[in-house]
């Protein structure tokens, strides 16, 4: 949600609060974010696990190609 929103004469100042949940079934997602034990792309290493609210981790793999196409996430037994 957007928030105050101050502009002055060199910067811009804005707030901004969210929320997240845990659980959201991502599983290890999917997409190619990390590199396996060869070198290759490949998906998280470890699923997101029931209580995660976020990961953070540097990566160098390439963003997927851009694509307007729905990406099924399968759900967690």
């Amino acid at each position: 949600m957007l928030g105050d929103l101050e502009i002055g004469s060199e910067a811009v100042t804005l707030q901004v609060t969210g929320s997240t949940r845990s659980g959201g079934a991502w599983g290890a997602g999917p997409y190619d974010v990390n590199r396996d034990v060869n070198g290759a792309p490949s998906p998280m290493l470890t699923p997101l696990g029931s209580t995660c609210h976020r990961r953070i981790f540097i990566t160098d793999v390439p963003p997927p190609a851009p694509s307007c196409d729905y990406v099924a996430v399968p759900v967690a037994a």
